[in-house]
């Protein structure tokens, strides 16, 4: 009995270390392209465990909600051998042929975000302003207000997800909606802006969904070309993961 605890005790630990690893995964926004359609960022972890970090570029197009062919573009490479500088610079200029041909050199910034395990903060509704354009020396201008709010249901994944049930605490793939209220206007009901409907294969098995921050192109008067970005943890074979989704808000 005393062996089956032991057992049991390591098992939690290594999951544990897994799930930390993949908590680690950072975000950086890349920039948009002039006409703002496609949106690229950049997704980077390093696994203190393991030893392997790696940078992955994606290229979104934000008229077909979907990731462009040939992307993410992703170098990986081991923390001992290689700085997590390098890493990322490495994966910059690989993505770098298609970062010019579609144009991607408008700078994006973060309009609001929520901070890794900030404590106190719903994960699942965001605030965030669309300020117009002021004198620094003027009173501040009205802005427009609006509130993104999250909701997960439980959906079937194109992966096989039914191996995780009995050896995590995974019980059943989710898919994730976003509804979008305009606080300015005093709307009653949000509007929703994006639901799942068949999960990509790419998705892997997501069991948890919260916002991370709201991208904007610098600049911008309005949410057209905006984004939120969505923080998705994943089971796959050797552990759990975190990785980021970008979903237009208009």
């Amino acid at each position: 009995m005393r062996i089956i605890s032991l057992i049991l005790a390591m098992l939690i630990s290594l999951l544990s270390l897994s799930a930390l690893a993949g908590q680690n995964t950072q975000f950086n926004p890349i920039g948009y392209s002039g006409e703002g359609r496609f949106f690229s960022y950049e997704e980077y972890l390093v696994n203190e465990a393991s030893g392997e970090a790696y940078s992955k570029i994606y290229v979104i197009d934000l008229a077909e909600i979907s990731q462009v062919v040939g992307t993410p573009i992703i170098y990986r490479a081991n923390i001992g051998e290689q700085s997590i500088s390098t890493i990322r610079e490495q994966a910059r200029q690989a993505a770098d042929t298609v970062l010019q041909s579609l144009k991607i050199n408008q700078p994006a910034y973060i309009a609001a975000m929520i901070g890794n395990r900030q404590p106190g903060v719903a994960s699942d509704r965001l605030k965030f302003s669309i300020a117009n354009a002021q004198n620094i020396t003027s009173e501040p201008a009205p802005s427009t207000d609006y509130e993104l709010s999250l909701e997960s249901f439980k959906t079937e994944a194109a992966a096989q997800c039914d191996k995780f049930i009995n050896s995590t605490f995974f019980s059943y793939p989710l898919g994730v909606s976003l509804s979008l209220k305009n606080l300015s206007l005093n709307a009653e009901n949000s509007a929703e802006i994006y639901r799942d409907e068949v999960l990509p294969r790419s998705r892997d098995c997501p069991f948890k969904y919260t916002i991370a921050a709201i991208i904007l192109p610098y600049g911008a008067k309005d949410i057209a070309n905006g984004v939120a970005v969505i923080s998705v943890n994943v089971a796959d074979e050797d552990e759990f993961l975190r990785h980021y989704l970008a979903i237009p808000l208009n």
